[in-house]
Protein backbone atom coordinates (compact mmCIF):
# COMPACT_ATOMS: atom_id res chain seq x y z
CA UNK A 1 0.00 0.00 0.00
CA UNK A 2 1.15 3.95 -0.63
CA UNK A 3 2.45 5.20 2.13
CA UNK A 4 0.20 8.57 1.90
CA UNK A 5 -0.20 10.58 4.40
CA UNK A 6 -3.78 9.40 4.91
CA UNK A 7 -2.46 5.77 4.76
CA UNK A 8 0.01 6.44 7.56
CA UNK A 9 -2.77 7.36 10.31
CA UNK A 10 -2.15 5.30 13.15
CA UNK A 11 1.18 3.83 12.13
CA UNK A 12 3.09 5.54 14.88
CA UNK A 13 5.51 6.64 11.77
CA UNK A 14 4.47 10.39 11.53
CA UNK A 15 4.90 12.69 8.25
CA UNK A 16 5.49 16.09 7.75
CA UNK A 17 2.13 17.88 7.16
CA UNK A 18 2.45 20.97 4.61
CA UNK A 19 -0.39 22.47 5.88
CA UNK A 20 0.42 24.34 8.13
CA UNK A 21 3.77 25.75 6.45
CA UNK A 22 1.53 26.83 3.42
CA UNK A 23 -1.00 28.66 5.37
CA UNK A 24 1.82 30.43 7.87
CA UNK A 25 3.77 31.30 4.73
CA UNK A 26 1.54 31.68 1.79
CA UNK A 27 1.57 29.30 -1.32
CA UNK A 28 4.27 26.46 -1.78
CA UNK A 29 8.09 26.12 -2.11
CA UNK A 30 7.45 25.53 -6.02
CA UNK A 31 5.50 27.96 -6.90
CA UNK A 32 5.38 29.91 -10.16
CA UNK A 33 5.65 33.01 -7.99
CA UNK A 34 7.17 32.96 -4.85
CA UNK A 35 5.06 36.10 -3.74
CA UNK A 36 1.92 34.61 -3.03
CA UNK A 37 1.23 35.52 0.52
CA UNK A 38 0.29 33.93 3.57
CA UNK A 39 -1.11 34.58 7.34
CA UNK A 40 2.09 35.20 8.24
CA UNK A 41 3.23 37.47 5.31
CA UNK A 42 0.58 39.80 5.05
CA UNK A 43 -1.88 38.13 3.12
CA UNK A 44 -5.08 40.36 2.76
CA UNK A 45 -3.88 43.05 5.81
CA UNK A 46 -0.55 44.05 4.32
CA UNK A 47 -0.72 42.55 0.64
CA UNK A 48 2.35 43.08 -2.06
CA UNK A 49 2.27 43.73 -5.87
CA UNK A 50 1.95 39.93 -6.41
CA UNK A 51 -0.95 39.29 -8.71
CA UNK A 52 -1.04 35.55 -7.82
CA UNK A 53 -2.38 36.78 -4.44
CA UNK A 54 -6.28 37.89 -6.19
CA UNK A 55 -8.57 40.78 -4.99
CA UNK A 56 -9.39 41.87 -1.50
CA UNK A 57 -11.92 39.63 -1.37
CA UNK A 58 -10.37 36.70 -2.66
CA UNK A 59 -7.59 37.22 -0.34
CA UNK A 60 -9.60 37.60 2.51
CA UNK A 61 -11.43 34.22 2.12
CA UNK A 62 -7.73 32.63 1.11
CA UNK A 63 -6.93 33.99 4.34
CA UNK A 64 -10.08 32.77 6.52
CA UNK A 65 -9.42 29.20 4.72
CA UNK A 66 -6.10 29.73 6.18
CA UNK A 67 -6.70 30.28 9.32
CA UNK A 68 -8.37 26.21 9.70
CA UNK A 69 -5.27 24.74 8.14
CA UNK A 70 -3.77 26.56 10.76
CA UNK A 71 -6.16 25.26 13.83
CA UNK A 72 -6.13 21.96 11.96
CA UNK A 73 -2.29 22.21 12.31
CA UNK A 74 -1.80 23.01 15.78
CA UNK A 75 -4.43 20.17 16.48
CA UNK A 76 -1.81 17.25 15.00
CA UNK A 77 -3.74 17.06 11.77
CA UNK A 78 -6.15 14.81 13.75
CA UNK A 79 -9.07 13.79 11.16
CA UNK A 80 -11.69 13.68 14.03
CA UNK A 81 -11.02 17.13 15.63
CA UNK A 82 -14.28 18.96 15.66
CA UNK A 83 -13.95 23.03 15.92
CA UNK A 84 -15.91 25.80 14.79
CA UNK A 85 -14.34 26.61 11.39
CA UNK A 86 -14.43 30.56 10.35
CA UNK A 87 -17.76 30.22 8.26
CA UNK A 88 -19.32 29.45 12.07
CA UNK A 89 -20.39 25.70 11.55
CA UNK A 90 -18.73 23.01 13.29
CA UNK A 91 -16.68 20.81 11.38
CA UNK A 92 -13.70 17.78 11.82
CA UNK A 93 -10.20 18.37 10.55
CA UNK A 94 -10.77 15.87 7.80
CA UNK A 95 -13.50 17.74 6.50
CA UNK A 96 -11.07 21.05 5.84
CA UNK A 97 -9.81 20.83 2.44
CA UNK A 98 -6.01 21.04 1.51
CA UNK A 99 -5.79 21.17 -2.24
CA UNK A 100 -8.24 18.51 -2.82
CA UNK A 101 -7.24 16.20 0.26
CA UNK A 102 -8.36 17.03 3.86
CA UNK A 103 -6.26 18.41 6.21
CA UNK A 104 -6.66 16.55 9.11
CA UNK A 105 -5.58 13.03 8.35
CA UNK A 106 -4.02 11.90 11.82
CA UNK A 107 -5.66 9.54 13.90
CA UNK A 108 -3.28 10.68 16.91
CA UNK A 109 -0.89 13.89 17.07
CA UNK A 110 1.92 11.82 16.53
CA UNK A 111 1.33 10.77 12.93
CA UNK A 112 2.06 14.04 11.53
CA UNK A 113 4.78 16.96 12.15
CA UNK A 114 3.45 20.47 11.65
CA UNK A 115 6.67 23.04 10.56
CA UNK A 116 7.04 26.36 9.57
CA UNK A 117 10.63 26.88 8.88
CA UNK A 118 12.31 23.09 8.29
CA UNK A 119 12.53 20.66 5.99
CA UNK A 120 12.10 22.63 2.54
CA UNK A 121 15.68 24.61 2.32
CA UNK A 122 14.13 27.96 2.49
CA UNK A 123 14.17 29.58 6.38
CA UNK A 124 10.90 31.19 7.16
CA UNK A 125 12.54 35.01 7.66
CA UNK A 126 13.62 34.59 3.66
CA UNK A 127 10.22 33.97 2.62
CA UNK A 128 8.50 36.20 4.63
CA UNK A 129 11.20 38.91 4.03
CA UNK A 130 10.55 38.19 0.46
CA UNK A 131 7.10 38.31 0.53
Amino acid sequence: EQATQKNMAGTGIATFSDRARDAVRGGGPFDEDPGVQGFASGLYTDPNSSAANGTPAEQKARLLHYQDLIKVGLSGNLADYTFTDTDGKEVKGSQVDYNGAPAGYAAAPGDALAYADAHDNESLFDALAFK
